[in-house]
């Protein structure tokens, strides 16, 4: 993981691809690096930048992005 301004490459060594993230996205990977976490808890760990959004904007957000990663297989769902 690389990070230059508000962009980020990540690497993923599972599939070969290399991605180009923006600055949100990287937030809520960086925060799942380090602990896993669910929507809820991704809500509340969000960095100061993200306050910015409306309120009800950012958990349909949060989700949107938590899916992308899903999909890019950069992330995992653990079960509960």
């Amino acid at each position: 993981m690389c990070c230059w301004d508000d962009e980020t490459v990540v690497y993923n060594p599972l599939s070969g691809d290399t991605h180009l993230l923006d600055a949100a996205t990287a937030d809520i990977l960086n925060m799942l690096r380090h602990a896993p976490l669910d929507h809820s808890g991704i809500m509340q760990a969000l960095p100061s930048p993200w306050h910015d959004i409306a309120a009800p904007q950012i958990a349909p957000t949060v989700a949107r992005l938590l899916s992308e990663l899903d999909s890019l297989a950069l992330i995992e769902q653990t079960p509960t």
